[in-house]
Formats: structure tokens, sequence, C-alpha cells
């Protein structure tokens, strides 16, 4: 249920409301609602926080080290959390090999975005990887068999045009480092895909204790490959390292409590405040403001999917 403020309710609804005494049942809805955007928003700073920092470890710190603090911190979490998950059945699955290839793609996708960070600019990144639930719309089509309106497709051409205007090197960014972030958007519409398939069956700690444990797993192997030499981290580096890993996991627990009190629905046009978050660290910490092109890329990729987001589903009669 799309939860939303009393003053969009019917004169109906009110009046049952009030004959039944569950007035008190919609007001709480409504704090929660908003208690549950105010930790989206919260958690999209964390986001792009985290994204800030990997970018700025991008080209000092070896790339094992920066995808295993992530991989630390969900672990971390686990343990916090394992007396609640009741211990090994949570990783009782329905969908073993699916959870295997969803928690890879995450791995993948990961790496993918701090390669990406590493030759293009911040703002740059996130605008391309905005694209993300546009492919998801795709893919849910094409995989899911759901069906997709006119204006859903409108805005997928609308985005595409983005991305093609995002995708022109700059002084920042190159060609390489952009077609990564669109590669990292691919792979996350992917896992995003995936994770909905699973839930059928798999509660969402189930899907998370997989992500984590098998993406732990493939850090340690990149960990021994490429065999990072720990002096070579200086003080500084290894602050930002800390911070990352505190970054990452704020932004999970911010989240689960999000989605916690207010619906996907609701809470879903407030992820493309990553880009906005992402822009101004780039201008203001990496003076790399985002161009026109990528404002203009931007807000073809994001404005039209808001404005799906927030319409109103028409209801089914009979």
């Amino acid at each position: 249920m799309h939860r939303m403020p009393l003053s969009g309710l019917s004169d109906h609804v009110l009046f049952e409301a009030r004959t039944r005494g569950m007035l008190p049942w919609f007001t709480r809805l409504m704090k929660e609602s908003k208690a549950g955007i105010w930790l989206m928003v919260a958690a999209t700073v964390a986001i792009a926080a985290l994204d800030g920092l990997r970018k700025g470890l991008s080209s000092e710190v070896s790339l094992s080290l920066i995808i295993g603090v992530r991989y630390l911190a969900f672990i971390v979490l686990i343990c916090f959390w394992r007396r609640s998950w009741r211990g090994l059945p949570v990783l009782r699955t329905r969908h073993p090999y699916l959870q295997a290839m969803r928690s890879v793609i995450m791995f993948v996708e990961t790496v993918t975005f701090v390669v990406a960070l590493t030759y293009a600019t911040l703002a740059d990144s996130n605008a391309v990887f905005a694209l993300s639930p546009v492919i998801g719309v795709v893919f849910a089509r094409l995989f899911l068999a759901e069906r997709v309106e006119w204006m859903t497709w409108l805005a997928v051409g609308l985005s595409l045009v983005g991305v093609v205007l995002i995708l022109r090197p700059s002084g920042e960014s190159t060609v390489f480092g952009l077609v990564f972030a669109l590669v990292s958007a691919v792979l996350y519409a992917s896992y995003g895909t995936l994770t909905r398939r699973v839930s059928d069956t798999d509660t969402p700690q189930t899907s998370f204790a997989y992500m984590t444990l098998i993406g732990a797993l493939l850090s340690g192997v990149l960990f021994v490959v490429q065999t990072p030499s720990m002096t070579d981290v200086a003080p500084g580096d290894g602050t930002m390292l800390v911070l990352a890993a505190v970054a990452a996991a704020a932004g999970q627990i911010l989240l689960i409590q999000a989605y916690s009190r207010a619906t996907a629905q609701s809470l879903q046009p407030y992820n493309y405040l990553l880009f906005v978050w992402s822009a101004l660290i780039s201008a203001f910490l990496f003076t790399a403001p985002p161009s026109l092109e990528t404002l203009i890329g931007a807000a073809l990729i994001i404005i039209p999917n808001i404005l799906i987001m927030t319409r109103p589903k028409k209801l089914a009669h009979g």
C-alpha cells in the first residue's frame, strides 16, 4: 500500500477511519513514511560519501583493499545481527544458484564501479549509473514478464538519449571510465532483477547473507591475486579506508531501516538524490563539477523516471 499524508486521503476513507477509531493508525503510518523518507535521504548521503571516499582512494590504494573494506563492514553487520537472524537457517534457500549468481554479479559490479571512478568523475559516473533503474525495467519485461506501459518505454527512450549526452569524454572523464560506469549500471540492474526473482521464497536476510559471504570470498581471492602491501598505505589513506567501511555499513543500515518504515514505491524516487550529493562532492572536494551535457543528460534520465514512479496507478475495475 502506498502511504500518503492524511490530506491526500478521500473523505470516505477518513470517515471510515474516524468511525472505527483508526485515525491514530493512519497518523502513525504518516509518521513512519516520513521517517522512512528521511532515512532514505540519509542513506543516499552515506552512499555518496562512500563513493567519494572510493574516488579519493582509487588512485592511491589497491582495488582489493577498497573492495575488501566494504565486505568487511557487511560481515560485521551479519555478526551484529546473527542473533535476530537465528544463525545458519538464514542460509536456507530454494534458489542456491540464483543466489550465487546475484552475489557474483554484485561483486563484479562493485569492482567495475570503482574502476569507473578511477577514470571518470564522481558526478559523471553516478549520472550514468542512474540509468540502472531504467535497465531494470527492460530486464523485468524480458525476464520477469512484467507489463510495461508505453509511458515507461518513453522514459526509457529519453534516458538513453541522456546517456548518449553523458558518454562524451571531458577533461576529467574518459570514455573508458564512463563505459565502465554503464557496465556497472547494467550489472546492478541484473542484480536487482535476480533479487526480485529470489524474493518469492527467500527473505531479505538470506539474500544479504549470500551477497556478503560470497562477496567476501571473492574479495579474498582478489586480495591474494593483488597482494597489496599494507606498508604502502599512507596514514591518511588508512583513515579513509576506515571511513569507507563505516559509510558502507551506515548506508546498509539506513536502507534497511528506511524500507522497514515505508514502501519501496514511495522511497524509489529518493534514490536519485545520490546523483545530487555526488555532484556536490565532485564539485567541492574534487573540483570537478558536472558539465552542462552531464546535467542535461542526468535530467533526461532522472526526471521522466521520477514522474513515472510517482504517477498514480490505475485501479482495476470489476
